[in-house]
């Protein structure tokens, strides 16, 4: 990009106030935004279950399978890093076998699904309580650590839903083979400018041959949701007033102005400032178009008989 563009975006984005912002935080280390062990995606905590403690110490101790029985040592949770609250040993939510809390192990563990041991597959799923607005806002960033060591049978998963739960969308899968805390960041244009967004963590425990767990198993800490916070470039709704629907769209945009008018132009721009189309239409009030451009945070700007107005448009 040449000197000049970066000047320009620097002006732009200057003017129409692009910042960022947190939307959500959960360290664990006073209360729970997360509802644990809930039945979505038919969950269930038959033989492991999501805990929330800061226990990082292994243990040892038997489990029974028909005819015999079968004794483990589970080793210590790693330790987290510096850049975790509270570490190396703060609250964090995690995944712990009923066998292994029965025997006072409380730290990430999992028994795997081993049929001859009438240990059946199953996930467990815990999501936040309360939905995230992200309304007005683009660039959304689910931020989270994690560590799950697991298997190709034993894994973590991230999910979202956008209506309230009802129905669960796969983001991420798997987290495994991860024996240290990492930092995690995904994002996604479809959670920009959403009234209602839920963020859930799964961990799927499939059958297996093997009696050994890959430990430690799935564990969560430090969750941030944050956005670019893009406040409207300024609007004068008194000389037109309109109806622009949807918003977000995943192609087809629909205007109603307020009365109709003899000449209208839509410049339509993305971040950067770069024209990337040009709408025009006679004596209507209906202006309807297609964006097809690709997904991401763009800018409406409407003339009609010499009067303006803006709009910001997210395209899915």
């Amino acid at each position: 990009m040449k000197k000049a563009n970066l000047v320009f975006v620097a002006l732009f984005l200057a003017n129409f106030g692009i910042s960022q912002t947190t939307l959500f935080t959960e360290t664990f280390e006073s209360g729970n935004k997360f509802t644990l062990n809930t039945s979505d995606l038919s969950a269930s905590t038959t033989h492991n279950t999501w805990v929330l403690n800061n226990t990082f110490t292994g243990g040892s101790g038997t489990y029974m399978c028909p005819g015999f029985t079968i004794p483990y040592t589970i080793d210590s949770t790693p330790a987290q890093p510096t850049g975790i609250t509270n570490g190396p040993s703060s609250n964090y939510m995690h995944i712990s076998s009923q066998a292994a809390i029965n025997d006072g192990i409380n730290c990430a563990s999992y028994v795997p699904a081993v049929s001859a041991c009438n240990i059946t597959s199953g996930s467990n799923f815990s999501k936040i309580t309360t939905s995230v607005s992200t309304t007005g806002y683009s660039g959304i960033k689910f931020k989270f650590w994690w560590v799950c060591a697991g298997s190709s049978d034993a894994y973590g998963e991230v999910y979202y839903s956008l209506d309230n739960g009802t129905n669960w969308v796969s983001k991420q899968s798997p987290f495994n083979n991860t024996s240290s805390w990492t930092l995690g960041s995904l994002s996604d244009t479809a959670w920009d400018n959403q009234p209602s967004i839920l963020f859930a963590f799964r961990f799927v425990n499939n059958t297996t041959t093997s009696t050994t767990s890959a430990v430690p198993a799935f564990s969560i800490d430090d969750i941030t949701i944050t956005a670019d916070s893009t406040f409207s470039i300024p609007e004068n709704t008194s000389l037109i007033s309109s109806i622009l629907y949807p918003n977000p769209t995943e192609e087809d945009v629909h205007i109603i102005l307020n009365k109709t008018y003899k000449d209208v132009t839509i410049h339509i721009s993305d971040v950067s400032g770069k024209t990337i189309g040009v709408k025009e239409f006679k004596n209507t009030k209906n202006l309807d178009f297609k964006l097809n451009s690709t997904p991401g945070l763009y800018f409406l700007n409407i003339e009609a008989d010499a009067q303006k107005l803006n709009y910001k448009m997210v395209k899915q």
